[in-house]
């Protein structure tokens, strides 16, 4: 006798991501598009800004023998260690980045295909 079927406990439970998912389409059609699933709520970060998220993010991540990537093209600075021996090398990049862009390699505007 084979066994009864059985579904998953979350086949009819909701992430909250499967609305917007329906409009992931739109967002690879330009900046415009992108901030329109937003309901005009949504404001491009400064360049500053993106490195204060960055910071926030390494500063509270507690892992260890973990890859750590932040190398796409559109990333004003890139990024590669191994969280934990490198964090405190990558937060000093960051730091670096927000204190003295000046002094350090970041991708212009133009290189990052956006």
């Amino acid at each position: 006798m084979k066994p009864e079927k059985r579904e998953s406990p979350a086949k009819n439970q909701t992430s909250g991501y499967e609305k917007p998912c329906n409009d992931f389409k739109r967002f690879g059609r330009g900046k415009i598009s992108f901030a329109a699933g937003f309901n005009g709520q949504y404001q491009t970060p400064t360049q500053e800004r993106l490195f204060q998220e960055l910071e926030l993010l390494l500063e509270n991540l507690e892992l260890d023998k973990t890859i750590f990537r932040s190398d796409h093209a559109s990333n004003y600075l890139v990024l590669k260690g191994v969280l934990g021996k490198d964090k405190p090398d990558l937060l000093a990049q960051v730091r670096a980045a927000i204190h003295t862009p000046d002094r350090i390699h970041l991708r212009e505007e133009w290189q990052r295909g956006l």
